[in-house]
């Protein structure tokens, strides 16, 4: 063999060695990469078989987990064993329309029947694949019984709090004839001590805006005390109309001092300046320096309390929102109910309660939006009457 011949031979080697091991590689990481493919569809959480002509060629843990079989009893088991009879048909059809090729809408939901016969609800999705070289289809089921338990879960939380909040107010409602008698009497002797007080004020005293806010405040009282007794009694129905701003100023006024103190502005925005809204001025107060209330004491660093007023096609809505420390959700189901505070000793637990009751009474809503740290809106909606919205 000539040497230009083996120098050849030897490059031809040299490339072969190459060759073969890229291709070793290669196969290397392919073989890491089906692992890791294997591993992941093995701990998925959701279910998944792949169909090969109507039968069973592979199942995953999550699968055989949750219907109770073993790998080799569901190999080559019929897919319409798997199903209850009333949504065998739609399967079918649904995995023959994937292997034609036809698009569909997945997922939906089904029933598949658990090895000891138990129904279980599940959502069923469905796809092509090629599998081993053929044609196949790879359902994936994702169990809804954990969701659906979830969910009864809050519906009956839901149900006891709005329950508890009717046995608060029965509750309330007994209590308020005491609560009035003890608050009432002391209450007249301050507003006769005050009258005296006036009486021998210089008449520019007399009616400085100071005292009539410590009378309107008196009256105020009275007023809660006697919201306190509806609480039981009977709804009425009246038709109001209060302008909005009038009240906000008034109320900024009665509370500038705790503002400024704590760094606390208001703004308002109203759609139209001469909004009226369907509630006395003295609930509508009311309702707004709860919430306002409410909303200085989710604040503790400062920051802007929101009211926003708009007209709709047959009432008004009011929101009123804060930048505080906000609302869990366990607290969102109890927020209206009597008593019922965060705020230890400092609250009574029952603003937002006759804020509710008020709104309730007028025939509107009142809802809440909160993520802790991100702030609270309080939504009202208070309906106008037939002659009102005319």
């Amino acid at each position: 063999m000539s040497n230009p011949e083996f120098a050849e031979l030897k490059s031809n080697l040299k490339n072969l060695e190459i060759e073969l091991f890229r291709r070793f590689e290669f196969e290397e990481k392919l073989k890491d990469s089906e692992k890791k493919y294997q591993n992941l569809i093995e701990n998925m959480h959701d279910g998944l078989i792949v169909i090969c002509e109507n039968k069973v060629v592979f199942s995953n843990r999550a699968f055989v987990n949750l219907l109770g079989y073993t790998n080799k009893e569901l190999y080559n088991l019929p897919l319409k064993n798997l199903f209850e009879p009333d949504f065998q048909k739609k399967v079918l059809d649904r995995i023959k329309k994937v292997l034609s090729g036809k698009s569909v809408l997945n997922p939906f939901m089904v029933k598949i029947i658990a090895k000891n016969h138990k129904s279980i609800k599940v959502n069923f999705n469905c796809k092509h694949i090629i599998y081993e070289g053929v044609n196949a289809s790879q359902i994936l089921v994702r169990d809804l019984t954990e969701k659906t338990s979830l969910e009864q879960e809050i519906a009956e939380q839901k149900e006891a709090a709005v329950f508890n909040r009717m046995e608060s107010l029965a509750i309330t409602g007994r209590l308020a004839s005491g609560i009035a008698h003890e608050i009432n009497n002391p209450l007249q002797g301050i507003k006769g001590q005050l009258y005296l007080l006036v009486k021998n004020l210089p008449k520019k005293l007399k009616k400085s805006s100071q005292i009539n806010l410590i009378n309107e405040g008196i009256d105020r009282i009275s007023e809660i005390v006697n919201r306190l007794l509806d609480l039981h009694r009977e709804d009425k129905e009246l038709s109001y109309k209060t302008k909005l701003e009038p009240i906000i100023e008034q109320i900024k006024m009665l509370i500038s001092t705790q503002m400024l103190r704590q760094k606390i502005s208001i703004e308002a925005a109203i759609a139209d300046k001469v909004l009226e809204i369907p509630l006395p001025s003295k609930l509508l107060n009311q309702v707004l320096l709860n919430l306002i209330l409410n909303a200085q004491d989710a604040m503790p660093q400062g920051g802007v309390i929101h009211i926003l007023a708009n007209r709709c096609n047959d009432g008004v809505v009011i929101n009123v929102s804060d930048e505080g420390t906000g609302i869990s959700k366990k607290n969102i189901l109890m927020i209206f109910s009597p008593f019922f505070t965060t705020k230890g000793t400092k609250g009574t637990g029952l603003g937002l309660s006759i804020t509710h009751s008020i709104i309730t009474e007028a025939g509107g809503k009142i809802e809440v939006e909160s993520e802790p740290n991100k702030g609270t809106t309080f939504s009202i909606f208070l309906p106008y009457h037939k002659e009102e919205s005319l």
